[in-house]
């Protein structure tokens, strides 16, 4: 299975974009991207348009209205950059890029 990309929301510590760019995988960030207030909709469009997975912290993605590339949601503000990174190894063992597609996914599920 491929690696997946993320599209990584603004309330996400940058640490976590670090880790993931350490460890190869391809990643925006919404600032980089857009710049800050983008508003939700927008960013869905940007993953669904590209294939790319929302990581996010804000459980305003919990229930999106539109399609999308993704969503991994996590809830637990301390989690360590290098658990954000096991949790989505394992969830890529198990899930293809089409079973993600307009999936929201509890990261604390895979840690």
């Amino acid at each position: 299975m491929g690696r997946l990309s993320f599209l990584v929301d603004e309330n996400v510590n940058f640490s976590f974009v670090s880790a993931l760019r350490k460890n190869s995988y391809e990643v925006e960030t919404v600032q980089e991207t857009f710049g800050k207030g983008t508003i939700d909709e927008e960013i869905l469009e940007k993953c669904r348009e590209k294939s790319l997975v929302v990581l996010t912290n804000d459980t305003d993605f919990a229930s999106p209205d539109e399609e999308h590339g993704g969503i991994v949601i996590y809830y637990k503000q301390a989690i360590p950059p290098g658990d954000v990174v096991r949790g989505i190894r394992r969830m890529e063992k198990h899930l293809t890029e089409k079973d993600i597609k307009n999936t929201v996914i509890w990261l604390e599920q895979w840690v």
